[in-house]
């Protein structure tokens, strides 16, 4: 539904958040390439493997797009799988935790991504799959989805339009919790 620029944009702000402790800070590209962060960026782009999944199996990306990996259950499994492998905080339950917020923000941004921005329906997300498939809609959109029909649409201007858009929004956010964590690491 966002882009996975603005998936991508979030996970980074998440671990950014997460990280920002007091002591020596390193310079802004040992902070943001490190396999932590890209654990980060996995996980919250995590639920659109079912677009990828759906367009190798059946040609039709959007055929299992959207559906219940975009779900609060499977938020939950794929948490608590990424801790069973990754602890980004010592204890199991913190690490549920933590992945479940890189995982849950997917849903979140979707939940406020429509066809349209402003006052206008949201495309929504189905937060309570498998046991029913209604999706919940936020009445504001404050993403626009991207159009992927087909690679025609993946790569058309509406997209790269759009991922800037989310990258202007998301990027200040990105640096602000960077200056944040400089500033913790010299106080």
């Amino acid at each position: 539904m966002a882009s996975p620029v603005g998936h991508t944009l979030i996970g980074l702000s998440l671990f950014l958040w997460r990280s920002a402790k007091p002591g020596p800070v390193a310079p802004i590209h040992r902070r943001l390439l490190t396999p932590q962060a890209a654990v980060f960026v996995l996980l919250a782009n995590l639920p659109d493997m079912d677009f990828l999944i759906s367009w190798l199996m059946t040609g039709d990306p959007n055929r299992h797009h959207s559906g219940w990996t975009h779900s609060l259950a499977f938020a939950i499994i794929a948490a608590v799988v990424a801790a069973s492998f990754w602890r980004i905080e010592p204890g199991y339950w913190k690490s549920v935790l933590i992945g479940l917020a890189a995982v849950g923000s997917h849903s979140v941004v979707d939940f406020f991504t429509g066809p349209v921005l402003g006052f206008s329906p949201s495309y929504g997300v189905p937060w309570l799959a498998p046991f029913t498939l209604e999706r919940f809609r936020s009445p504001v959109s404050l993403f626009v989805g991207p159009r992927h029909q087909g690679l025609g649409q993946i790569f058309s201007l509406h997209n790269w339009a759009w991922a800037a858009a989310e990258a202007m929004v998301l990027t200040p956010v990105v640096w602000l919790l960077l200056v944040r964590q400089k500033r913790k690491g010299t106080d």
